[in-house]
């Protein structure tokens, strides 16, 4: 029986940071982050995370580690001692100083960092966008850096948006038309059965119901 070469011996090689941290954004791009407290979420995603850079058969000495983290001027989550995850709810005007400080706090303990958007509202946009654009690398002193928003920001907006469209494009026009064609067979009928001042008085009755029919649609509708 031949003999195998000690050069062709399967060692496991040290993990490359690098790589880990390019799996881990890909991770987090992919996670359809729940709507709950920071806590509740960091737990998720901890679970995502590690079914994500492990297998289930892996050895020991190759699994990289997830470690949950708490406090707010610490990562949530960390990757092998040197990759922190900072989940985010807010990043509001009153947040953006505050924010600012933490990343900077955390860029003294890790090497490498990447910021999760819980709060993808619209109202936090240009916020966000401060954030992201006030804050480099290079002015961190850290090797990578990104910031990171799930599959699940555009959703919300989007199916509340259709069901206001279908109802205030549809059906409330629907509803004041069919008010007015009534109204004005009604003041019609009333009006050619009347005569003189009857005629008057009912014929600015039925404007003013209209009126004010269409006054109440367009008022709770906006």
């Amino acid at each position: 029986m031949d003999e195998q070469p000690e050069g062709d011996i399967d060692e496991p090689d040290p993990s490359d940071p690098d790589a880990t941290f390019a799996a881990v954004v890909d991770l987090l791009e992919s996670w359809d982050s729940p709507r709950t407290h920071n806590t509740t979420a960091a737990r998720h995603l901890r679970d995502h995370l590690d079914r994500g850079l492990n297998d289930d058969d892996s050895p020991v000495w190759t699994r990289d580690i997830v470690e949950r983290r708490r406090g707010s001027s610490s990562a949530d989550l960390i990757i092998n001692g040197e990759i922190g995850v900072k989940l985010v709810g807010r990043a509001g005007s009153a947040d953006h100083s505050d924010l600012t400080v933490v990343l900077r706090l955390l860029a003294e303990r890790h090497n490498y960092l990447a910021i999760y958007w819980l709060d993808t509202s619209p109202a936090e946009t240009d916020h966000r966008r401060n954030v992201e654009r006030g804050t480099s690398t290079t002015q961190l002193g850290l090797k990578q850096l990104e910031f990171v928003r799930g599959p699940s920001a555009g959703s919300g907006p989007t199916e509340v948006g259709w069901s206001r469209v279908g109802l205030a494009g549809v059906g409330r026009p629907l509803f004041v038309g069919l008010l007015s064609v009534l109204g004005a067979g009604i003041a019609t009928w009333l009006f050619v059965r009347s005569s003189g001042l009857s005629r008057a008085f009912l014929f600015v009755t039925a404007g003013v119901f209209l009126l004010s029919v269409v006054l109440g649609v367009f008022l709770t509708s906006h």
